[in-house]
Order: structure tokens, then C-alpha cells, then sequence
């Protein structure tokens, strides 16, 4: 490996560095490096290094290549993106009322929102901690609702230009758990439920103009 990878140079900009939470903490330390380095490059021989080292590394960098996330090979255009909207919808709590590993009753109005974005021309990404036969349950609660699903826990043509992330860009996420959904009590067979209140979400999404 060593023989291939001759040397690499480090940079560092005139305005300093990235440092770790503990060299921060250290701010005598910190002054002193970044006085050092600032604007300053470095090269590396990496000679130096074992092979495993150096493979270690380069199989960590291949870890977080995304691209083979990407269907198609096909990214969204801005426009797009514009005018068909990518909802990252979550289940329970949100579609359905909280009875995980099982699949609960339906939240009131769920349903027909969702149908109404997809009629509108916008995607549904299921976006849900489930996996496994929980997971397919989810997914066949939509088929038996007649809701289209765009995808399942992740996007498969994600903004063109753009490095790729595990968040979905841009989007609009509903889910229980956000800060500040709408949410509301429901009484079903003599239990209460705290869930999305869809009626208020339909009238956010009317304001808008997405439905």
C-alpha cells in the first residue's frame, strides 16, 4: 500500500482547525496548535504507516459512500423537488395508534390526508423504527389503505448536486415525536391514545398549498 500512496498533505485554513470537544476544553493547548498550524501545510509520509493501518482507514472512507443508495442513477432536479414534496411519514402514533410489535387502529383522518398528498402529487418515504415482519406490517397497513409508498426508510433519488445523507432533503417529517406536531387525545375501545391530530396537519398543509 505504501508503495501506492506516496504521501498526503494536510491543510489547514487561516482560521483555524477542527478540534475535538477535549482539545477545546484544553484552551491553552488549543491557543497553542492552532497558533501553530493555522494557514500551515503538512506532508505525510505514509511509508511510515503499516499497510493495515492505511486499510483501516480507506475501508472506514468506503463505509460512508451513499451513492450505491441512489436508484436508477437518477438524483432530483430543484424543480422537482418543488413540485412533487417528499413527506417522510412515521407510523405508530402517526398512522396508526400505539400498539407496537402489532399494528393498531387507525388514527382518525390519517388515511385520507395521506391519499390526498399522494392524489396531490407528492411521495410518502415510510420513515419508522420498525424492521423485520413489524416492519411489513407497516408497509401492508398503506397497501390495505390504498396509500402509495415512495420509498421505505430512505430516499432513493436524493437532490441532484448534492452529497448524499441519511436525511432526506428537503422534506416535511410528521411524526408524534417531533417538537411541536399537533397532537390529540383518542378514545378507542375504552383506551387513550396521544396521537397526531390530522385534521390540524390538513389544514397546515391547505395553508400551504400542498393539498
Amino acid at each position: 500500500m505504501g508503495d501506492r500512496i506516496k504521501n498526503i498533505q494536510m491543510v489547514f485554513p487561516e482560521d483555524g482547525f477542527m478540534a475535538s470537544p477535549s482539545l477545546k476544553a484544553n484552551k491553552k493547548a488549543f491557543d497553542l496548535l492552532r497558533e501553530a498550524f493555522s494557514g500551515k501545510k503538512i506532508d505525510i509520509d505514509v511509508n511510515k504507516v503499516s499497510d493495515e493501518e492505511i486499510e483501516k482507514y480507506v475501508s472506514k472512507e468506503e463505509d460512508f459512500d451513499f451513492e450505491s443508495d441512489v436508484e436508477d442513477e437518477k438524483r432530483d432536479t430543484l424543480e422537482e423537488i418543488h413540485k412533487s414534496k417528499k413527506f417522510c411519514i412515521d407510523f405508530d402514533g402517526t398512522c396508526v395508534c400505539e400498539e407496537f410489535p402489532y399494528v393498531g387502529a387507525d388514527v382518525p383522518g390519517a388515511p385520507r390526508v395521506l391519499r390526498n398528498l399522494v392524489d396531490n402529487g407528492h411521495r410518502l418515504i415510510l420513515w419508522t423504527a420498525r424492521s423485520g415482519q413489524q416492519l411489513e406490517d407497516a408497509i401492508n397497513w398503506f397497501k390495505s389503505k390504498d396509500i402509495e409508498l415512495y420509498a421505505v426508510n430512505k430516499d432513493p433519488h436524493p437532490l441532484e448536486g448534492w452529497p448524499i445523507p441519511r436525511k432526506v432533503i428537503p422534506a416535511w417529517y410528521i411524526d408524534d415525536r417531533n417538537l411541536g406536531t399537533p397532537m390529540k387525545e383518542y378514545v378507542y375501545d375504552g383506551k387513550t391514545y396521544e396521537v397526531v391530530d390530522w385534521e390540524v396537519i390538513e389544514v397546515i398543509l391547505e395553508e400551504k398549498g400542498l393539498v
